[in-house]
């Protein structure tokens, strides 16, 4: 499975949120054969490109222009939809920060897949990939899991997951 990350970044700095839901995109596509990407948005970032390749980003799409300087929903959605096509993205993951909650059904609505918002978990079972997302303000948890050959964006909850450790070093794609 090909797996694209929206990498946030604040100030050109990389949000951690963002390294923990790359981990668990690496993971998840290692685990079905495939590979993980990232798309990061900014403006003077090129320099921080390179922590997502290190981090494990197969490649790494960049949109280093003044238009991402400040976040907009409709520009960030443009390039994030962009660079899902341009990869050929089966699954978006987004970590679930303010801007990965606003951005995330709009990317979601522009490429006209579905979306798991606040997952907690996930396992991969007899090849089949289920998240684990809380209802009930937390009291009890919902399995769900994406429709087969179509593609689905997750955002996933900050502090949840752990940081893997990988080295690499990712292609720069600029969009």
């Amino acid at each position: 499975m090909k797996v694209l990350v929206f990498a946030e970044q604040r100030d050109g700095k990389l949000k951690k949120a963002s390294l923990e839901a790359l981990s668990v995109g690496r993971e998840i596509a290692d685990a079905t054969g495939g590979e993980a990407s990232a798309v990061l948005l900014g403006q003077g970032i090129g320099p921080i490109s390179t922590e997502l390749g290190k981090a494990g980003a197969a490649k790494v799409y960049i949109g280093d222009d003044a238009r991402f300087a400040q976040y907009s929903n409709d520009a960030y959605r443009l390039a994030v939809g962009q660079a899902a096509q341009l990869y050929g993205a089966e699954a978006i993951f987004f970590p679930a920060t303010a801007m990965g909650k606003d951005l995330a059904p709009r990317v979601a609505a522009r490429l006209n897949i579905g979306l798991l918002s606040d997952v907690t978990g996930y396992a991969m079972e007899a090849g089949k990939l289920t998240f684990t997302r809380p209802i009930y303000s937390g009291k009890a948890f919902a399995t769900l899991s994406p429709k087969a050959g179509k593609g689905f964006g997750v955002t996933l909850r900050p502090n949840v997951f752990p940081i893997g450790e990988k080295t690499g070093a990712g292609e720069v794609v600029p969009l």
